[in-house]
């Protein structure tokens, strides 16, 4: 029996797939394969799998993941961008390849889509961030700036340049 999709609307934090989907990643030989799907098992996850498109920025190579490189940079914004749309893999994959990707094990990548949802929510600290990416499927939005003490949002029109993040004086 396959599972209802939940559609758009119903998705947390604009999760643009079932929180249920799994990443996965496995080396066959030298090559590397990275797919996307939901299943309750490995065979039902199999069947139906779909490889992950890949958002090419830094490798021509392709994915790759276990250290701070240009494949695993492309694999963080290639997942961002397919769960959560291009603003959000745009402003955060850089940090999403630290927090994640470089610490997944050579042998295989793992990594369910409902846990990128705290990750993201720790990474947008305040509300009015939050809403800007909820309502980021309008084309054309623009992320705010970031603190380069501190890597917090930080507001265009604030007078002072002060931090709203840790970097906060």
């Amino acid at each position: 029996m396959r599972k209802k999709k939940i559609p758009q609307t119903e998705m947390p934090l604009g999760l643009l797939v079932p929180p249920e989907t799994k990443f996965i990643g496995v080396r066959l030989g030298d090559n590397v394969l990275v797919g996307y799907g939901v299943g309750e098992n490995a065979d039902a996850w199999v069947d139906d799998a779909k490889p992950v498109p890949h958002v090419q920025r830094h490798s021509p190579d392709g994915f790759e993941w276990g250290y701070e490189g240009s494949g695993p940079a492309d694999l963080a914004l290639s997942i961002l961008t397919l769960a959560f749309g291009p603003a959000v893999g745009n402003a955060y994959y850089e940090q999403f390849k630290r927090d994640c990707i470089a610490k997944q094990p050579k042998e295989g990548v793992f990594i369910e889509a409902r846990s990128l949802i705290p990750w993201l929510a720790r990474q947008m600290e305040h509300e009015w961030v939050r809403r800007v990416i909820e309502k980021g499927k309008d084309k054309g939005t623009v992320l705010p700036e970031r603190c380069a003490k501190c890597g917090a949002a930080r507001r265009k029109d604030d007078r002072n340049g002060v931090c709203l993040g840790r970097g906060r004086t």
